[in-house]
């Protein structure tokens, strides 16, 4: 697993073992839904499940300004404050951490620090969590996590790494065994996967 870093698109502003939110530095570019994040210097992993841009201050709601505009772009051009007073955030839920510079699938012992850089993933990261599925039964058994979300995470993994079909092919599987008894859920899940 590889320690290169680029730039950073984000800081932790809340975690726990379990989750943390993260405010990009630019507005309106989030990691898509269902990407690989990672968190601080001993890197706490993470799928982006949630996306939200909101204003700053909560005590100034946002409120219509493009009653004379003709497109989206004319509202941040004669409002060039809105760049200030709005902000992109997203959640991301754990599904592994480093040790010994092996990215292990499972919630890290200790969440990111408050302040850390997030990273995207590179593609070797992607290729090491998705050497196994465990980090299937972590986003399956969380309450935030919907169908949608999981067939966005595996859908972009698969586009990133050079085993697709392998990927896809294990992850049927776990899926099959994960939801026994949903077959309803499971058929929907892999139809998702087929498009």
């Amino acid at each position: 697993m590889s320690n290169q870093l680029g730039r950073p698109i984000a800081e932790v502003i809340e975690a726990n073992i379990e989750t943390f939110k993260a405010q990009c530095y630019e507005l309106y570019k989030p990691p898509p839904l269902g990407s690989l994040v990672k968190a601080g210097n001993m890197p706490v992993y993470g799928i982006v499940t949630d996306i939200i841009t909101e204003g700053l201050d909560p005590s100034r709601p946002i409120v219509a300004r493009g009653f004379s505009a003709t497109t989206e772009e004319e509202i941040y051009t004669q409002n060039p404050q809105l760049m200030e007073l709005l902000c992109t955030k997203f959640r991301a839920i754990a599904v592994g951490y480093s040790h010994d510079n092996l990215l292990i699938q499972g919630y890290p012992y200790e969440p990111p620090k408050i302040h850390a850089f997030v990273h995207e993933c590179l593609p070797n990261e992607l290729s090491d969590l998705s050497s196994s599925s465990d980090f299937i039964h972590l986003l399956l058994q969380h309450p935030e996590v919907k169908d949608e979300i999981l067939t966005a995470t595996l859908i972009s993994i698969s586009r990133q790494i050079t085993d697709r079909e392998k990927f896809l092919v294990r992850a049927g599987k776990t899926l099959a065994i994960e939801l026994t008894g949903q077959m309803s859920r499971l058929n929907a899940i892999l139809r998702k996967l087929k498009q």
